[in-house]
């Protein structure tokens, strides 16, 4: 979904694409698990509300790292043509 919705004109290959975004999601759903845990158990905030913080880290660690993945990706490109 997110190739499609927020990078649409992506040039990362499909299985790098996937094996990134596995790779990706693995580390922000436990970067996600850990915040819950710390806000809830370290600072009392209740469930709902840490689970609304960890999901906006999430989303932008994982928006920040598509971005920076999608750009790279045309940089390398770009370089290849002219070498």
């Amino acid at each position: 979904m997110i190739r499609l919705l927020a990078f649409p004109g992506t040039t990362v290959p499909g299985l790098l694409d996937y094996l990134v975004t596995l790779v990706l999601n693995t580390c922000v759903m436990l970067l996600g698990t850990w915040v819950i845990w710390k806000l809830s158990t370290k600072f009392g905030t209740g469930l709902t509300l840490a689970k609304l913080i960890a999901n906006a880290i999430t989303l932008i660690v994982n928006f920040a790292f598509r971005n920076f993945l999608d750009r790279s990706w045309r940089c390398f490109l770009t370089y290849q043509k002219k070498h």
